[in-house]
Formats: C-alpha cells, structure tokens, sequence
C-alpha cells in the first residue's frame, strides 16, 4: 500500500507539474484503538509504536517507503531493501536504537492465481482513477455501480414488499370468525377510530328515508298514519346527519357539542346505539305503512313487491356504515330481512296472493308465489352483503395494521436518521455537516472546501503527558492512561456546549494530547468594512477565554486526581482554507500559514502560558487583555517572530445576548 500511495502521487505529480511528494513511515507494534471526546469523533490508534511510526515517516525521504527493524523481520524477505539511516534524521529514532531500512523493490509478486494477486490487480486499476479521485466528488462517484445498485437494489426490495402485500391476510393477528384482533391493545385502538367520511354516510341514510318518501308518495297516496312516520324519521334522521357533521366541521357549532359528538365516535357502545337507531329510525315508515295495508282490496300498496326494492335500499344503508363491524350489519340485517318475511307471509298474505293472482302466470304462481320469492332474493342478497361487509373489515383492518407497523418503521427510520445527523455532526462542524445532508451529490462534484479571510486557531497540548503515559501492566497496557485522557478530553468539549462559545468555536481535532479549535468559520462580519474591529474579531476574544476555560477545566482535574498537568497554548488568526478531505473516511480539516504559526505558537510556548503572534496580541489588546512581551522566538519556516504571554488580570467578559 505505501508503494502504492508513492506510485498515486507519482502521478499527481506528473500531471500537475509540481513538487508535491510524499514520505511514507511504517513501523510494527502494539497500538490502542478508539474514539476520544465527545465531539469531531475520529478514530485513532495510541502507543509508543505509534508515535515511533510517525518518527518513521518525518525521518524518511521524499517519495520512498521508509521501515524499521521490526516491520522488516515481519516481511520474510518479500522486499529488497537499503540502509535508511533514520537516526540521521530523527532524533526519536536514534533515541530508540533501531535501525531502518529503504524499500528498493519487490522480490517476490503475489502468486498468480491467488486472491492476494487479483487484488493487486485492482489496484493497479485503481490508480488508473487517482486523479479523477483528486477532482472528483466527496462520496464515491457512480462508475463503480454502487449507487446505481443500491437504487435498483431498493426498488426490488420495495417491488416485493408491495406484491407480497396483495395476497396478505390478517390470519394470525385476528380471529378468523369475528375479525378481532388477538392483541386488545390493537383490538382498542382500532375500534375508537373515528372514519372521516362517517357524516357522509350517515347523511346518505337520511337521503334514502326522504327518496322512500318521495317514492312511496308518487307511487301510492300516503295515509296519514305513513305520512307522519315518513315526517318523524326525516326529521330525525336529518338531525342525527346534523350532529354527526359537528364532529367535523367543528367552527359550525358549539364546542361543547363538537366534543360530545367526538366523543361518542370513539366510544364502540355509543357508536353502535347511534348508529343503529338511524337504520331502525329508517325502517319505521316502512313498517308502518305494511301494518296499515293487510287486504287485497286497499290499492294504496299495490304493487307490494315495492316493499322488497325499499328493504334492500334500507340493506344497503346499513352496508355503507363501515363504521359498524361486519357481525354487527349482519345481526342488522337479518332482523330486517325476518321482519320483511314475516309481513310478507303472515299480515301481507293475501295482499301479495292477489298481487300473484293479477300479474303472475298461473304455473309459475303456483310453484313458487311472490311472497317466497322476495323472501328468498333477501337472503341471497344477506349472503352476498355479508361477505362484501367482512371483506371491507377485513381490508380496513390490514390497512390499520400496515399503517401501525409503517408508523412504528417511520418512528424506527426517523430515530437511526437523528441518531446518523447526531453522529455525522460529532465528525463534522455543523455548518458542513448542513452542507452534505439531504442532498443528493453528482458524478465529479468538486470537493467540499471554503475559504475564510480571519480565522482564530488554537493548540493546546499537555507536555508532560507524555510522562504520564506508562504501557505497564499496572495501567492495563496504557488503557488507564488514554481513560485519564478521554476524561480530560470529554471536559474540553462540554465547553463547546456552553452559551458564551456554541457558534462561534469550533472544533477541529486532538492530536495525541493535543487540541485543536478554531473560531470565526461561521463568521461574515469580516467581509463588512462597516463593522467595527472590536465586533469582527469578537470570535477571537471567544476563541481567548475558551483557551482560559480550558486552563479551568485541567486545573479542577488536577485537584481531583492529584496531578499537576499543565496547557501549553499558542494562537494566531488569519486567513486559512477548509475543507472535508477524504471519501470513506470523511474528515474536516483547515490549512495555511496561521494555522502553521498558531502551531509553532504553541510549541515554542510554556507550560501553563498562551502565546500569540504580535499581530494577534494588537488585536487581543482591544478587548481589554494585557501582555508580556517574550522577545524573538525562531519558528520553523518563519524566521524570527516578535511574540508575547497573555497576562493577568483578565478583563471581566462579555453580558451573554439573549438569542
């Protein structure tokens, strides 16, 4: 792989023209593996053998592959090598006494044939998309078929979920007689559903006794008896329709009457008494009308076979309240049927005989009369209402149960979403995470990376950590000490939570023992020449007293565990570019010069001190902060810099501004 990586930036370089190179260190060891604080969640690897492996890699050289002793027992001879001479370079490495050898070549390929080959293979290949890779977009790009894939993937998966859903039943969930369901719970919760289209279908009912009515009146004349049923049953049947809308259109009507009626709609008891009493309060008219008709000779019901079309229409009102369950339509209907049958063959008799005797043929009316017929189409049509009412509850009831279970997946979908934001904002700033969730990112999109003019960065190290960490067994091989560091850690960050810093510091990453923060990357003031000077670098004096905070936070640590930790910190501002560097492994980062000095500032510092540049200290100075001067300081790569020790008496901060 580091041959690889050496080869990769070969390229980078031949096409880009320019000097950029890479130093490649591998050593061999024991590492500790995790995650440390609360925020900007990286995954690392601590020990001695680390820190040496970074030792390998800043004493090796430009565009070869550096190793040690021990890394090189391990290769059994499968690589020709030379003399690195890393003491020369690095004094860690001449302080640990070993030695180190240059990668020449490879003496010995993988075996043709093997996996280890083909997977050589592929990475040839892949370096054929290094550059494409180096312009291309933050995720893995489409021309490897994952995403593709995945969609098509997705959409099968949904494909089959919808085609097994069509021959679904509710066997097992409910009883297959009644249609209850097994759970009570889900039997309850379906049962004080309220139907939307409830008033409707209950204003249908109504319209059924007003078109008997209209019916019957140009059919045959209305007797008085009749006539005031036909009246009462309108007018209360209206009135029911009336207070079933109050359940929906709640602004029409008294708010204590809206929720007497909601009320009532979810109670199964009440809904079935309401209900009912509309199909019987529809049946009376009718009924009274046959009791008042008993003699051939009274032509005010003739034909009678209109009885049967004004019962099934009375059939069909009570099959279009899906609120009822199906057993109780059917108890329903039966009682209506019999009471049908029974006026038919025992009071109507003889006004169907002469119905029979006037308009049926006589061998027909002689095997099968009137009144056994219409007796006998009710009951087909009972028949064929009861399993079109037990199909409806049957489907009701899975569309309950799938909305159940696609609110309990929306709940599952919704809490793993917030639980990937929380996770995707504890590796990325909140204000980039913004940037890449949601959105659906092309082929060859550029890189996420910003530019900001006046950026506060900030280290802050413990020196003497490095003391403190013991790989002996009585810390458990060093676990006990990176537990000691995690908790440090983890207090820096509660910081980040607190009022006077969230917005303003961000977090960019530990390094070993090292914390790195920076402030103004949300900031836009700097880019106003309206704004005064004390409001653009406000962020810098924030970035200031989180420094301090964290001197509190180490200090109250010490007290507890009877150490004497202390924080060197440096920091400077400028301009710095940032950016999301890396595919599978994503990770936020900032670049330039300050972030260098505020680097130096750092190292060059003294324990329990925060040095700045002089720049820096002119701009720290209008918030009220005094300063010592520390005289020239060299820095690597910038000569000698004036810098200067942040002193006390601090200035009393800020009032918080409500937000």
């Amino acid at each position: 792989m580091g041959l690889a990586m050496v080869d990769a930036i070969r390229a980078v370089r031949e096409e880009t023209r320019s000097s950029v190179d890479m130093r490649v260190g591998i050593h061999t060891g024991s590492v500790l593996a995790g995650v440390m604080g609360q925020r900007q969640h990286a995954y690392d690897v601590y020990s001695k053998d680390t820190k040496l492996a970074n030792a390998m890699e800043s004493g090796g050289i430009p565009g070869r592959v550096h190793i040690s002793e021990t890394t090189y027992a391990c290769l059994n001879g499968e690589f020709e090598v030379v003399p690195g001479n890393g003491e020369l370079r690095n004094s860690e490495i001449k302080a640990s006494s070993i030695k180190t050898y240059i990668i020449e070549s490879v003496i010995k390929p993988y075996p043709e044939g093997t996996l280890d080959a083909d997977r050589s293979r592929l990475s040839v290949q892949n370096e054929q998309h290094a550059l494409s890779y180096r312009r291309g977009s933050q995720r893995p790009s489409g021309h490897n078929g994952v995403g593709v894939h995945g969609e098509a993937e997705f959409d099968d998966r949904l494909l089959q979920a919808l085609i097994a859903r069509e021959g679904a039943t509710i066997k097992g969930k409910a009883n297959y007689a009644t249609l209850s369901f097994l759970d009570p719970v889900l039997e309850t919760q379906f049962c004080a559903l309220r139907d939307k289209l409830g008033p409707a279908l209950i204003s249908a009912n109504c319209l059924v006794v007003i078109l008997s009515c209209i019916a019957h009146g140009i059919l045959w004349q209305l007797n008085i008896g009749t006539g005031v049923a036909y009246a009462a049953a309108v007018t209360i049947t209206f009135l029911i329709s009336c207070l079933a809308w109050a359940g929906v259109k709640s602004k029409a009507f008294h708010p204590s009457l809206v929720k007497f009626v909601q009320w009532t709609e979810t109670v199964p008891s009440l809904r079935l008494v309401w209900l009912s009493s509309i199909i019987l309060i529809a049946a009376v008219p009718e009924i009274a009308d046959r009791l008042a008709c008993t003699t051939s000779s009274d032509h005010a019901c003739d034909p009678p076979v209109f009885y049967l079309h004004l019962i099934t229409f009375l059939l069909l009102g009570v099959t279009i309240l899906v609120q009822l369950r199906h057993l109780h339509k059917v108890l329903m209907m039966t009682l209506l049927i019999t009471v049908h049958c029974l006026l038919t063959t025992l009071h109507q008799q003889l006004v169907f005989d002469s119905f029979d005797l006037d308009v049926i043929s006589d061998s027909f009316r002689n095997s099968f009369p009137t009144k056994y017929a219409s007796c006998v189409m009710l009951v087909v049509i009972l028949f064929a209402l009861f399993w079109l009412n037990r199909y409806t509850e049957v489907t009701s009831r899975l569309l309950f149960v799938w909305k159940k279970e696609s609110d309990a997946q929306k709940e599952q979908v919704g809490e793993l979403r917030r639980k990937n934001e929380e996770l995707v904002y504890n590796i990325l700033p909140r204000h980039v995470a913004k940037h890449f969730l949601g959105r659906n990112f092309t082929e060859n999109e550029e890189p996420y990376s910003e530019h900001h003019a006046g950026v506060g960065i900030m280290f802050a190290s413990m020196p003497n950590f490095a003391e403190f960490y013991s790989e002996e067994s009585v810390n458990k091989g060093g676990i006990e000490c990176l537990r000691f560091l995690n908790e440090i850690i983890s207090d820096y960050d509660q910081l980040l939570d607190d009022l006077r810093f969230q917005g303003s510091i961000t977090k960019i990453k530990t390094i070993g023992a090292t914390y790195m923060a920076a402030s103004g990357l949300t900031n836009t003031d700097i880019y106003d020449p309206s704004v005064s000077i004390r409001q653009r670098w406000r962020h810098l004096d924030q970035l200031v007293r989180f420094a301090l905070g964290l001197q509190e936070k180490l200090r109250a640590l010490n007290e507890q565990s009877f150490n004497n930790f202390e924080l060197r910190i440096g920091i400077n501002h400028g301009p710095i570019s940032a950016g999301v560097i890396g595919v599978r492994k994503p990770h936020y980062d900032i670049w330039g010069n300050a972030v260098n000095v505020a680097s130096r500032m750092e190292s060059t510092g003294k324990p329990g001190s925060i040095q700045v540049t002089e720049e820096c200290m002119h701009l720290l100075k209008e918030f009220g902060y005094i300063f010592q001067s520390r005289g020239e300081v060299e820095v690597k790569g910038k000569g000698k810099l004036q810098t200067y020790y942040l002193v006390e008496p601090y200035p009393e901060p800020p009032p918080l501004t409500p937000v």
